[in-house]
Formats: C-alpha cells, structure tokens, sequence
C-alpha cells in the first residue's frame, strides 16, 4: 500500500476523530444540567443516556460489519452529518422526551463512526500507535469543545451552545467528503442476514481470542464507571457549588490526562500486553470515582486526573486488542459493543441510586463496579502476555 495513502487515511481519521469530539464536548459538560433546566430528574437524565448508550450495543456491532461491506468513508460522513444535527435537535429541545428523541439520533451517530474510523486505520496497517493518535485527536477536540463550553456558555446561554455544537459536527462531515480517500480495498459481502449472524457470533469470537474477551470485559467494566461521571458529575459539581464554566473545566483536565497518555499507552500495549495497565486504569478510576463526593469542590480538578488515567490506560489497550486480525470493522464494533453495554446496562441504575440515595451513593456504587473489573482482568488474565 502505498505511504501517501497510508498517511492521508490516518490523518483524516483523525481529523474526523477531532471534529466529532470538538462537536459532541462543546456541550457535553452542560448537558445534564440542560436536561434538569427542560424538566428531568436524575433518573430521568440517567434514562436519557442509557437510550443513547443501549442503542450502541445493538448498532455498533452492525454498523462495523457493515462498514466492512460497503465502505469507512460513507460512514464516517453520514455519522459526522447526524453528530451536527442531534446537537441542532437539542438546541431546539424544549422536554425531556425531545432530548430522547435526539440522543437516539446520536447514538445511532456514534455507532456509524467509530467502528468505521478505527478499522480505517487498521486497513492502511495501522497498529497501537496509529490508534493512539486517533484517539490523541479526539482528545484535543475534547478538550477544545470543554475550553469553548467554558469561555461561552454564560455568554451565549445553553442553548445556542448547542447550536455551535451542531455547526462544527456538520463541517467536519462535509471536509471528510471532500478530502478522505476510501481506506478499503477489499470488501467483504454483506447484508442483513450475514450482519445478524456475525451479531450473534460474537461468543465464538471471545472464546477463539482471550486477550480480546479480556479486554471486553475491561472496556465494559470501566465504562460502566465512567457512565456515572459522564452522567451525573455536572450535578454532582452543581451540588457543591460549582458554577457551568468550572464544571467544564473539571472535564477538561480528564481529557487532558488522558491526551497525555494517549500515544504511551498505545506503545506499552505493543509492549507488555494490556493486563497490567488495565489494572492500573482501573483502580485509578475507582479511587477517584470514590472520593468525588467527599472531596471539597477545589479538589475536583486533581481527582479528574484519576479518571483521565482511568481512561488512557483502558480505551487505548483495549482498542489495539480489538483491532488485530481480520475482520477489523466487527471486532471495532464489537469494542463498542462492550463500551456501550457497560455504560448503558448500569447508568439508569446508577440514576435510580441517586434519586433515592442520594449522588453519592451513585458514585460509590460506581467504584465498587470498577474495583470488580480490577479483580476480574487480575484473575483471567494470561500468565504471559504479549
């Protein structure tokens, strides 16, 4: 293959890695609060996300099989194309139930773009360090949407941020348009019937690769942790008096942590295997779900750090696990799967949690779960890991 191709497809993923993050951030850090100013509750903001994150576990999985059949570049364009319009349909929102409505749009956006993005750079012969520069831009719009959130909310107001939001997610699909060559060349066929068994083989695919089942389990048990972050930190952050910039910028410094470990995770992983950094994500992540609700406000910003190591120590070993071998679209969306099935199987039960006991009980709740996954990579983990 050529380099020029190689080089051209890795930078546009990423590109299309940083403009769906920018798009998505620039009002992630509001949008539970949006939501409770439209009418919800806590349970009702954790139903929210959970529509939007069960969604993923059924179409990620099909929408990677399908990227292996008709293409990454059409999936990339229509998903950064529905990234701008749920963030316009949210803008627009004026209930609850409108927000439902466009976070499964958005759902139905992300699980496009991702298989589909990180299968690209496995076509062209990416391995974990080319993923962990996907995955370094989509941090660096992380944190450029936390820093607009910040700077503009009290001066725009909720609403129209979403509607900056949704002006950036339609500008990058239009560039990848334009500009991204299509990375594979060898398509596979497929159809509704052949998706649908790939859907339901995957058991046989964990059982045939152990370091991938593993890094399931992990993806899933980590992600089931930061769904109570992702959530319900805003509240928690207005709860103990941070005002709408400061909780963005709490959120920043975990993007920026995990930016930082991006590109050496994905290095230590080619390295040493993925358990033991797996581990080490883990209890980062619950040590620092666990003291949130405790901690003075001012200390947020430190405990953040924790979830950022939480995250760089898991998306990007897991990913590489995902990506080795053939059949890179399913095995992507099966990441996904896993992702999403942490997160959507316990948000609302982390929701139900806070309502009636309480955030931090959520939060608590949210620990523990991650101190399982620890127990569970420590005991399945191979004796060698390569």
């Amino acid at each position: 293959m050529r380099a020029s191709l190689r080089r051209r497809v890795i930078a546009l993923a990423s590109f299309a890695s940083f403009g769906a993050s920018l798009s998505y951030f620039t009002t992630n850090p509001i949008f539970p609060l949006w939501a409770k100013q439209l009418g919800a509750g806590v349970g009702v903001i954790g139903l929210i996300f959970m529509v939007q994150w069960l969604l993923q576990v059924i179409l990620r999985p099909i929408m990677g099989a399908l990227s292996d059949g008709y293409g990454r570049r059409l999936f990339m364009f229509s998903a950064l194309t529905g990234y701008g319009a749920a963030q316009i349909l949210y803008g627009l929102a004026t209930c609850p139930e409108h927000l439902i409505a466009a976070r499964a749009l958005q759902a139905l956006a992300i699980s496009a773009l991702w298989p589909a993005l990180f299968a690209s750079v496995g076509d062209v012969g990416g391995k974990g360090r080319e993923l962990g520069v996907t995955l370094v831009t989509m941090d660096l719009g992380a944190i450029l949407g936390g820093i607009v959130c910040a700077a503009l909310v009290e001066e725009l107001g909720r609403r129209t941020l979403f509607w900056l939001g949704g002006a950036f997610g339609l500008v990058a699909a239009a560039l990848v348009m334009i500009l991204m060559p299509e990375p594979l060349q060898e398509r596979r066929e497929v159809g509704l019937r052949i998706v649908l068994q790939e859907f339901a083989s995957i058991p046989q695919i964990w059982k045939r690769d152990r370091r991938f089942a593993i890094a399931s389990i992990t993806v899933a048990l980590a992600s089931a942790g930061l769904a109570v972050f992702a959530a319900f930190y805003p509240l928690l952050g207005e709860q103990v008096g941070l005002a709408d910039p400061e909780i963005a910028l709490v959120q920043v410094v975990v993007r920026i942590t995990t930016l930082a470990l991006r590109v050496p995770s994905g290095v230590l992983v080619d390295r040493v295997g993925g358990p033991p950094l797996f581990c080490i994500g883990l209890l980062s992540l619950s040590s620092a779900l666990a003291l949130f609700p405790v901690a003075a406000s001012a200390l947020h910003s430190v405990l953040s750090v924790g979830v950022g190591v939480g995250m760089g120590f898991v998306a990007t070993p897991t990913l590489r696990a995902a990506t080795r071998g053939a059949e890179r679209g399913l095995r992507a969306g099966i990441w996904g799967f896993s992702m999403t099935l942490g997160r959507g199987a316990s948000v609302y039960g982390f929701g139900v949690i806070g309502d009636l006991w309480g955030l931090a009980t959520a939060f608590w709740t949210a620990a523990f779960v991650s101190l399982v996954g620890l127990l569970t990579v420590y005991v399945l983990r191979p004796r060698s890991s390569a």
